[in-house]
């Protein structure tokens, strides 16, 4: 996981320091995640190219996706971006926790940690933007512990999906709250539902 995140800070760097114009920005950025899934996940496929394997790999990919590109689109949103973050984060933390697996949890919380850091370093004033820099790593660890939960517990596919839909919950913010100036603590308390949601589903596969 060090090296991948590694290797996203340097991709991310790169991006924002020479202002890599678009489509060979996003094609990076899309990227990306595919080959950090597929150098995660390759010493575990072997022979087990079965469909659900392969739906599997497929759905990571393409929440991998998801999670780069709106962390992409709210980089200059306020403090939306590293909202995101901080609860999908705390959230991954949670069920890492819950499932058993204190190694991941410590990262998870790691992460939210220092995303919290950045938030508090950011307030009231948002000095530093969250750039490429910071979005491909913290994307990045995202990715590896959502991987490493559906390796180690194949029935976390549903608790995963709750998580992509954090993501969007500054959309939905806007939604429900149109026009309204206080989109970011809108996003913090909107981000909750799927959280929540997130935890809801980690019980269920449980019982």
């Amino acid at each position: 996981m060090f090296w991948l995140a590694a290797g996203g800070l340097i991709l991310g760097a790169a991006v924002d320091r020479f202002n890599i114009p678009m489509p060979f920005g996003l094609i990076l950025i899309l990227g990306w995640p595919v080959l950090a899934l597929l150098w995660i996940i390759e010493p575990d496929l072997g022979d087990h190219t079965e469909g659900a394997a392969l739906i599997r790999l497929g759905g990571l990919i393409v929440g991998g996706i998801i999670v780069y590109v709106r962390l992409d689109q709210e980089q200059d949103n306020g403090q939306n971006a590293p909202v995101t973050v901080l609860w999908a984060a705390a959230t991954l933390a949670g069920m890492a926790a819950i499932y058993g697996l204190p190694k991941s949890a410590e990262i998870a919380a790691a992460t939210a940690a220092a995303i919290l850091g950045y938030l508090l370093w950011n307030i009231p004033v948002n000095r530093f933007p969250m750039g490429h820099a910071a979005i491909l790593p913290a994307g990045t660890v995202i990715l590896t512990l959502s991987a490493a939960l559906l390796v180690v517990r194949p029935g976390a596919d549903l608790a995963l999906l709750c998580l992509v839909a954090l993501f969007f919950a500054n959309r939905i913010a806007d939604t429900l709250f149109k026009g309204h100036r206080r989109m970011t603590a809108l996003t913090v308390t909107v981000g909750a539902l799927p959280a929540v949601a997130t935890a809801l589903a980690v019980a269920w596969l449980l019982r």
